[in-house]
């Protein structure tokens, strides 16, 4: 009789695989490595037959998924798989349901051993490999800045099967012109709402207050964090020209990406490293400085 000393989830190259997972239709695998040893303690030193098994139970059960690799190599009682690599397509996602899994390892024709190895959160961010898990869209070349109200530079669109976070990203490049001492800035940020006014909790400037004459183009980022439930979901990142501007504005190659993190890979918790103090006040309109 085999068992296992010690095994491990690669949770980094997992987490690298999410991205891929959506962009091309890789397997969905899990990384794994152990230590086998036989009931002694000895290392073993041969190839062997492993079986793999999911199961949302710590004991008992059926197994959600199975899998056995033959010949796995076995050095010093050290050996390294992908659990999946042996099945068309992966591990499918749908195992990957929310409920606790645990992973049963079979050695031949022992006994499955005791007791199962929790599988820990990470897993659950393959869940994503059912809808993109990234979604990009890009303007090429660019877009005009209008004024008045806000308008869309660029759009995207991502569908997500259960409740989690979604980070969306803007970024171009601001370039404008007007003559010099004249004011020629615009406000930027990532909305769900088409059109409308300036979201004084969340956007961004870039420009100048007194431009210095002739043309510019500056660099533009802004971010925002979106907690939702399952469904569909369009972000845009939206301009608008200052008050008082004169020139003409455009946005280069406006690009905006949305990320999306289930609930079920866990939790993140933030420690701040300097307290805030007193009441928070309200944000004032933004004027950038002449340069």
């Amino acid at each position: 009789m085999k068992r296992v000393m010690f095994a491990t989830l690669m949770m980094l190259n997992l987490a690298l695989g999410i991205a891929r997972t959506a962009v091309a239709a890789t397997p969905q695998v899990i990384p794994f490595q152990g230590r086998l040893t036989d009931a002694a303690g000895t290392p073993i030193n041969a190839a062997q037959n492993l079986t793999f098994k999911i199961y949302i139970v710590a004991t008992g059960g059926s197994a959600q998924f199975t899998e056995t690799q033959n010949a796995v190599t076995v050095a010093n009682g050290l050996f390294s798989v992908q659990i999946g690599s042996a099945t068309g397509g992966g591990v499918p996602a749908t195992v990957f349901s929310g409920a606790d899994l645990f992973l049963g390892i079979t050695v031949g024709s022992d006994p499955e051993m005791t007791p199962r190895q929790r599988l820990g959160s990470v897993p659950y961010a393959m869940r994503a490999g059912i809808v993109p898990a990234l979604s990009l869209d890009r303007v090429t070349p660019s877009a005009n800045v209008p004024s008045g109200s806000m308008g869309d530079m660029v759009t995207t669109t991502v569908t997500i099967p259960t409740s989690g976070n979604i980070l969306v990203i803007g970024s171009g490049q601001f370039g404008f012109s007007a003559a010099t001492g004249a004011s020629n800035f615009a406000w930027f940020q990532i909305d769900e709402t088409a059109g409308g006014g300036l979201d004084n909790e969340h956007y961004n400037a870039a420009g100048f207050t007194s431009s210095p004459g002739g043309t510019a183009v500056l660099p533009v980022s802004i971010m925002r964090a979106y907690g939702k439930s399952a469904g569909t979901y369009t972000f845009r990142l939206e301009a608008m020209m200052g008050s008082s501007t004169t020139g003409s504005a455009y946005f280069w190659q406006p690009t905006i990406t949305a990320m999306f993190f289930p609930d079920n890979i866990g939790p993140v918790v933030l420690a701040p490293t300097v307290a805030a103090t007193g009441a928070a006040q309200p944000q004032p309109q933004p004027q950038p400085q002449g340069r």
